[in-house]
C-alpha cells in the first residue's frame, strides 16, 4: 500500500478536478481491482463510532430509568441523525438497485444499427431476380 508521501504528486493533481471527475476517477480506480463481470458500486454513510458509543450509553441509562431531560433530548437528536443516514443508505442502496435493472434492460436490447434476427419481409409482388 502506498502511503501519503508517495500519492502526494498524484493527490494534488485530483484535488483540482471537478468532484463529479473525481468521483469518476474514484470509481475507475475501484473497478479496476474488482473481478470481471457486473458490480454495483454504493457508498454508503457511517454514523461516527464516537456518537455510536454516546447514544449506547444513553441508551442505557434510558433503559434503567435514569435520564434526565437534557441527556434525554440529546439521545432524541442521536437517534434522528441515525435515522437520517440510514435513511439515506437505503435511498442510496434502491437507487443502485434500480440503476442495475435499468441497466441490465439496456444491455439486453440490440444495438443501434444491428439488423434483426428477423427476416424481413419483401414486399409483394416483387421477386429476387427482379432488381
Amino acid at each position: 500500500m502506498y502511503d501519503d508521501h508517495e500519492l502526494g504528486p498524484a493527490w494534488s493533481h485530483v484535488a483540482h478536478l471537478p468532484v463529479k471527475l473525481q468521483r469518476r476517477l474514484a470509481l475507475r480506480l475501484l473497478l479496476g481491482t474488482l473481478p470481471k463481470g457486473p458490480v454495483a458500486v454504493v457508498c454508503l454513510r457511517q454514523f461516527p463510532a464516537d456518537k455510536q458509543a454516546r447514544m449506547n450509553d444513553l441508551m442505557d441509562q434510558h433503559n434503567e430509568g435514569m435520564l434526565g431531560r437534557a441527556a434525554d433530548r440529546e439521545l432524541r437528536r442521536l437517534m434522528r441523525a441515525a435515522d437520517q443516514i440510514m435513511l439515506a443508505n437505503a435511498r442510496e442502496l434502491a437507487r443502485a438497485s434500480t440503476q442495475r435493472v435499468a441497466t441490465l434492460r439496456k444491455t439486453d436490447a440490440p444495438e443501434r444499427g444491428a439488423k434483426s434476427r428477423k427476416s424481413r419481409k419483401r414486399p409483394l409482388g416483387r421477386s429476387r431476380s427482379s432488381g
